[in-house]
């Protein structure tokens, strides 16, 4: 069981590191950001891909769901989220 838990370990490292390579590859610079690191850059590329295909960054917001949605009823405008 142990040497099962240092060869996943292993793996694990060896994923961070491909992940890190292929990130700043890619010229990204995510990790760049204070709390993303290799692991969390790679999943955030591969779910939205390039952040430039947008045409705003409310474009993107709104793609990966962070921009509130206003809506309005009964003359009471809040934002759903």
């Amino acid at each position: 069981m142990v040497a099962e838990i240092r060869k996943l370990d292993k793996q694990l490292t060896d994923n961070a590191a491909r992940m890190q390579n292929l990130v700043e590859t890619s010229g990204s610079t995510l990790m760049d950001t204070p709390g993303i690191g290799p692991v969390m850059a790679a999943r955030l590329i591969g779910r939205t891909g390039r952040a430039h295909r947008f045409p705003t960054s409310a474009a993107f917001a709104n793609y990966a769901g962070a921009a509130p949605v206003e809506i309005a009823s009964a003359n009471s405008p809040r934002a759903r989220r």
